[in-house]
């Protein structure tokens, strides 16, 4: 089973929707419990709602986000070289550990709040070797600022931000004010 997540090919990614499905088939199965609300963020308001009264359809969103985001991890991986080999395995345990955390059995603002996270890594590790192109320091504050509307203790990637930043290029005054600016751009619209 393992082999087949071995080779970077679109038909095995397609295939991790099966196995997210897999890993959570109870979500169908087992009555909702209450829904854990938390340290949702100021727009997670409405998931509780959701949560309650359309639970087949919010199983099938989690899914479908744990699937997305495994895909995004995936993608990360094999773009930046992160392991030796391109391989699907970081979205496949990403999946699995998913499936044991109680947080990820309901779609909150954790795990929206998660995707929106992904997108700020992904933009963070695009500015590498890009001196002109600073665009991506902006919009992976703007990420990481819409996952912490979801979610209010992904606030502290913006430490991630700027420890990034400085390890990854060379910053500037300009790219501090990028940074801010993506930051306060979802809170103020």
């Amino acid at each position: 089973m393992l082999q087949i997540f071995r080779v970077n090919q679109l038909f095995n990614s397609l295939l991790l929707l099966p196995y997210a499905l897999l890993l959570n088939h109870r979500l169908f199965f087992v009555a909702q419990q209450d829904y854990p609300s938390g340290t949702d963020g100021l727009i997670a308001g409405g998931f509780e709602y959701f949560n309650n009264q359309y639970p087949l359809s919010a199983s099938l969103m989690l899914i479908l986000m744990l699937f997305i985001q495994a895909l995004i991890l995936n993608r990360i991986s094999i773009i930046f070289r992160i392991g030796n080999e391109p391989n699907l395995f970081p979205g496949m345990i990403y999946l699995i550990f998913c499936s044991f955390f109680p947080a990820f059995q309901y779609l909150t603002g954790l795990v929206v709040g998660q995707f929106f996270f992904l997108l700020a890594v992904y933009c963070l590790f695009d500015t590498y070797k890009r001196h002109r192109d600073i665009g991506n320091l902006f919009n992976s504050a703007f990420w990481m600022s819409l996952a912490s509307m979801y979610y209010t203790p992904f606030f502290i990637g913006f430490l991630l931000i700027l420890i990034g930043g400085f390890i990854l290029k060379s910053m500037k005054g300009r790219d501090f004010l990028l940074i801010l600016n993506g930051l306060l751009v979802p809170y103020f619209l």
